[in-house]
């Protein structure tokens, strides 16, 4: 789960870097979702990050079909409200998003 949407993993490896200190993994990771873009087209939104430690983990995204960086932003912009319409579903899922990427 990342951004309050559930991304399916399909190649993932951990390395563990770990010292007296700390325990800091090291991770690649492939992960897919679908979406449906405004026009209603499914959309697959790759998530994907090779060789960085966990606690700085900054994935980036892909589409297929071919998407800009702003259009697959905009596709993850529901993330935070997750797609909700009443204000109790918006403050939960902001909640939720606020304890991922506060926890990671």
């Amino acid at each position: 789960m990342w951004l309050n949407r559930n991304f399916y993993l399909r190649e993932g490896k951990i390395k563990c870097n770990e010292t007296n200190s700390s325990i800091d993994p090291i991770v690649t990771v492939r992960a897919e979702t679908k979406e449906r873009d405004d026009t209603g087209n499914r959309v697959t939104l790759t998530l994907s990050a090779v060789n960085q430690p966990l606690s700085k983990f900054k994935p980036s995204f892909s589409a297929s079909p071919a998407k800009s960086e702003a259009e697959i932003m905009e596709l993850l912009g529901q993330a935070f409200s997750g797609d909700a319409s009443e204000a109790t579903d918006v403050i939960a899922s902001g909640g939720d998003f606020f304890v991922q990427t506060l926890v990671i």
